[in-house]
């Protein structure tokens, strides 16, 4: 049996995933791939994306839209797997009590410009509680913490003077080769990647990727990889994309005064987020000024340079300089000196995804 991994409404994941993915997008300390990965070992595993995707993918050593014969599992990529489906033997399509299509079991296989087809036809339907659906990239602060203790992060940390641990309500991860530049105070459940600085940092319930820079305050958020928040200032449930740069004094507002639900810019529209703690959602390469204050449930697209001591705009689009249209050649050139600097090159795939992007989304994302 092989595993397509196919992407619904992908846009539902702005702007994390106007660059990587659906699955590359972390949930806690995996990735909604890496979870399937865990469940499903040692099979084939072939991803549906749209087209401007497919060579980034492929570059990265993934099989991509691949026509698929016989027996084929297919899993929404936005569904946090965390239990195999049940045993079927007829064609069957996996929902969640909601009524989202979460997976299907086909005998005959499928392809990529098929695949709307193949599901449609499928009379058999099956409920199924073995994930969550993620709606919107939302979702990955509000399980946060559920899914951390659900990972079942090892306790391992050094012992120092200067680095104080709370693990009463979770445990804390840090890599052998994380730099701390105490004081450092960490509240489990926490997880910190590799190759991190901590320079008198305060982290609660987070996810910390690889080779990012922190300090000040951070809570309840995930930091994708490769950002760097090397000052003062507070992140509170939010996602940070990679190759962010955060200017001191950068901070993000979580909770409304009036303590309601947060409403979030989504690309369908104002969405209710269902949460009184949502904070910013930044995607990859943006870089904030020092003194930069963000709006409560805030959306900021790609390769966008804001500041400013006042509060910005909760929706801001991809490609701006200010209120201005940030270009391609010189988003391109500052990505690639950010980019050299940790030891990482702007392939050619990578390239073409960002120029396809900057030409086609305008101001929309």
């Amino acid at each position: 049996m092989k595993i397509v991994i196919f992407e619904k409404k992908r846009e539902r994941f702005y702007p994390i995933s106007i660059l990587h993915w659906v699955g590359d997008i972390k949930t806690g300390i995996y990735t909604f791939f890496e979870r399937i990965k865990r469940v499903y070992n040692k099979i084939e595993y072939i991803i549906y994306t749209d087209g401007p995707y497919e060579s980034l993918l492929k570059e990265r050593g993934f099989r991509v839209n691949e026509p698929v014969e016989g027996d084929v599992l297919l899993i929404e990529a936005g569904y946090r797997l965390d239990n195999p489906f049940p045993y079927v033997n007829v064609d069957t399509v996996f929902t969640d009590e909601a009524g989202h299509v979460v997976g299907a079991f086909i005998h005959e296989g499928t392809s990529s410009l098929h695949l709307s087809k193949s599901l449609s036809r499928i009379k058999h339907r099956v409920v199924v509680s073995n994930g969550r659906y993620y709606t919107y990239i939302f979702d990955t602060i509000k399980y946060l913490s559920e899914t951390l203790l659900m990972d079942g992060i090892s306790s391992s940390y050094p012992e120092m003077d200067g680095l104080y641990v709370d693990e009463g309500d979770g445990n804390v991860f840090i890599s052998p080769d994380v730099v701390i530049e105490p004081p450092v105070f960490i509240k489990g459940p926490a997880y910190i990647g590799r190759e991190c600085v901590l320079s008198g940092a305060r982290i609660y319930s987070s996810y910390i990727g690889d080779v990012c820079k922190i300090g000040g305050e951070v809570e309840s958020s995930i930091f994708h990889g490769y950002v760097n928040k090397h000052h003062k200032g507070f992140i509170g449930h939010s996602y940070i994309g990679e190759w962010v740069n955060l200017g001191a004094l950068t901070t993000n507002s979580d909770l409304k005064n009036n303590y309601s639900h947060v409403r979030f810019p989504s690309v369908h529209g104002i969405v209710d987020t269902g949460s009184i703690k949502i904070g910013a959602f930044i995607g990859d390469h943006t870089k904030t000024g020092i003194g930069t204050l963000i709006n409560t449930g805030s959306y900021i697209g790609i390769f966008s340079n804001i500041w400013g001591g006042y509060l910005i705009d909760k929706f801001i689009p991809s490609f701006r300089w200010g209120k201005e249209r940030y270009y391609i050649d010189k988003a391109l050139k500052t990505a690639e000196r950010v980019m050299n600097r940790r030891g990482e090159i702007l392939s050619d795939a990578y390239i073409a995804l960002i120029k396809h992007i900057f030409s086609v989304y305008e101001n929309r994302y």
